[in-house]
């Protein structure tokens, strides 16, 4: 049986991108920089690190791993040097920071390395998977249902109504949310039970994961249905 991969949210990482946005990665022309991060994410086997920005050589990571008691004998400390690149903008404006992992025979360009072992890798080198993709077909398009209702500016919630287009966005670009919106609900309600509930019960506030996972929720629902169809 293959090992299921860990999360990303399980492990530290650090992100170049907070980085650049702090102005931590501009030395000057004739001096070398250095600051230090506290590192609050993931497993906390990290505390802290000091990292040396430098004119021409990779940036230098300095840091401890601690171990699984902390205790001052099992820390140990490590030197990393990670690469780090820079990239345009498509519509100008300052340039995009890259880590390029230190991982052998790797060299990609990353916004975020994560911590696995000694050392920090990309995602790809570190065997790590993001949460959404241990979700089956329907809650993954659950999900990208409420990252369009929020992209929108309206409610992560399905039950709520659909949100209005947003000020200064094209109809265009709305109607093809809308439009992929309604290509999702095909797959995370396929027999369209929560329609059914608002027009049987208006007003009721669903459960979606009861219409996705309880059959005898399902069953209540195209009777209240039948009744209302029947008076």
């Amino acid at each position: 049986m293959r090992k299921k991969k860990d999360l990303v949210g399980d492990r530290q990482f650090i992100d170049i991108r907070a980085w650049y946005r702090d102005k931590l990665l501009g030395p000057t022309q004739d001096n070398d920089l250095e600051f230090t991060w506290v590192c609050e994410n993931g497993d906390q086997r990290v505390v802290s690190m000091s990292v040396e920005v430098r004119r021409q050589l990779p940036l230098i990571l300095r840091y401890e791993i601690r171990g699984v008691d902390d205790k001052p004998e099992q820390r140990e400390p490590v030197q990393l040097r990670v690469g780090m690149g820079f990239s345009p903008c498509h519509y100008g404006g300052r340039s995009r920071p890259w880590f390029l992992c230190p991982g052998e025979e790797c060299n990609r360009r990353v916004a975020i390395l994560y911590l696995e072992g000694r050392t920090f890798l990309c995602r790809r080198c570190a065997s790590l998977t993001y949460p959404c993709r241990r979700l089956d077909r329907r809650n993954r398009a659950l999900l990208q249902t409420r990252k369009i209702r929020t992209r929108l500016g309206g409610s992560a919630h399905v039950t709520d109504p659909f949100p209005e287009k947003p000020d200064g966005m094209r109809w265009k670009t709305y109607n093809r949310h809308k439009a992929k919106a309604d290509e999702l609900q095909l797959i995370w309600d396929p027999q369209g039970l929560l329609e059914e509930l608002k027009k049987a019960a208006p007003g009721r506030d669903p459960s979606v994961y009861e219409l996705l996972l309880d059959p005898k929720k399902q069953a209540e629902i195209m009777e209240m249905r039948e009744s209302s169809i029947g008076e």
